[in-house]
């Protein structure tokens, strides 16, 4: 239940923040980076089961490397994102 209400949060983000741009200048917030020291434990984990680890350099570097750890099956990948 908790990952449906955080998925649809994120939508919701999403689609206000393209009507914001749709409407013209406007300020949107953001996040800063995640401390690279949170993901340690869980790198550690990844690398020990022979998983590629996560790269923290940008938020598409991220993202992109959340995709590939998980890319194994669907309940690692869920289980990944959950721990990050």
């Amino acid at each position: 239940a908790n990952s449906t209400v955080e998925e649809f949060m994120l939508l919701a983000n999403v689609l206000v923040a393209k009507r914001c741009l749709e409407r013209g200048p406007t300020v949107l917030r953001r996040h800063p980076p995640p401390a690279p020291e949170n993901f340690d434990a869980l790198n550690h984990k990844l690398a020990y089961l022979g998983k590629p680890t996560l790269d923290l350099d940008t938020s598409k570097t991220l993202a992109d490397s959340l995709d590939a750890a998980g890319a194994s099956s669907p309940e690692f990948d869920h289980l990944v994102r959950v721990c990050a």
